[in-house]
């Protein structure tokens, strides 16, 4: 599951810089997921990692605890030519999946009309998201926290009901951003991470 940019005192980006690119960042992220069967909690899972974004576009999402255990990392990487990968820390593979088109980097306004609030030291919009299937109508799904001004999503919350009448519950959260922090460059190289690419 988390692209614009603006000029802020202190920074060692300029505007001109800045507004040709993303804006860097990295973020602790985490995703708990929870099933309910016959109105029962069935099972929860939470994972915890880290998010990042280099101002070539090229983001990373990596997770290394599962239900408060660390283990061999699993993570998500797309570079600036759009390709994503699969990377398995433990299996030393890097699987391609499909080449996606980077979003740009300046966002339009948002057209929600509601006030923005903050989500871990940064403003967002909340906005209610729908999910519709193939003819039918559209139902509600959840609710987001998106920053316009960065693109990033910091916060996203879901919950639907499956063919198979579990309910299933997904809450996203993205906190201690720091903002047009450069990411290691190591950590989106393969080959220093000594990953194999499997196509």
């Amino acid at each position: 599951m988390m692209r614009a940019a603006i000029c802020m005192l202190g920074t060692l980006l300029t505007c001109s810089a800045l507004h040709a690119q993303y804006a860097p960042f990295s973020a602790k992220a985490k995703q708990t997921e929870e099933v309910f069967v016959g109105g029962k909690l069935s099972v929860t899972q939470t994972k915890e990692g880290r998010y990042y974004r280099r101002s070539s576009g090229a983001t990373l999402e990596e997770w290394t605890t599962f239900d408060g255990r660390e283990a061999p990392g699993v993570a998500y990487l797309q570079d600036e030519s759009g390709a994503v990968y699969h990377l398995s820390m433990g299996a030393g593979t890097a699987v391609a999946r499909r080449t996606t088109p980077l979003p740009p980097p300046d966002l339009p306004t948002s057209p929600n009309d509601r006030d923005p609030i903050i989500v871990a030291g940064v403003p967002c919009v909340p906005a209610q998201t729908k999910s519709q299937p193939r003819g039918q109508p559209a139902v509600p799904l959840g609710e987001n926290c998106f920053s316009h001004k960065y693109n990033i999503m910091l916060r996203d919350e879901q919950r639907y009901t499956g063919p198979d009448g579990k309910v299933y519950h997904t809450i996203y959260e993205a906190t201690e951003i720091e903002l047009f922090s450069e990411p290691d460059p190591k950590l989106f190289d393969l080959q220093a991470r000594n990953l194999k690419i499997v196509k």
